[in-house]
């Protein structure tokens, strides 16, 4: 006699199936997270270390520096690492923003990121005719 199956015993077997594609999904996302922690590591030091005085400091001296050996008079060459210094200001400042929006869960749209650098862009533009 041939034994069918019971509704239950169906459910069971669509249940097990269920928990094993999740298995496999999270594994998936697992590898998808630990290939995501070097560069997004690199990322926050690259950020952190444009914040870092002493380095700013350093990587801008050594700007200017080049600028001058290069030929460049000192005066365009003093303008042109002011500049550079607040570019690189400017840049770590919106990626602190966007990586702190998307450290709270917040999806950062491109639209925002050029929306923040056309503001910080007139801030500076702000600064600059009230020097």
């Amino acid at each position: 006699m041939c034994k069918e199956k019971s509704e239950k015993e169906y459910e069971k077997e669509d249940v097990e199936k269920d928990i094993e594609a999740l298995k496999g999904v999270l594994n998936v996302l697992v590898d998808f997270l630990r290939n995501l922690k070097g560069p997004l590591a690199d990322i926050i030091n690259t950020v952190l270390s444009t914040m870092r005085g002493e380095e700013l400091g350093e990587d801008v001296g050594a700007f200017y520096r080049k600028l001058v050996e290069s030929g460049v008079p000192e005066k365009t060459a003093s303008e042109l690492a002011r500049r550079y210094l607040e570019e690189r200001l400017a840049i770590s400042k919106i990626v602190r923003i966007a990586l702190s929006e998307i450290m709270r869960g917040r999806k950062v749209r491109p639209e925002e990121i050029k929306e923040l650098i056309k503001v910080s862009k007139e801030l500076e533009s702000e600064e600059n005719e009230r020097k």
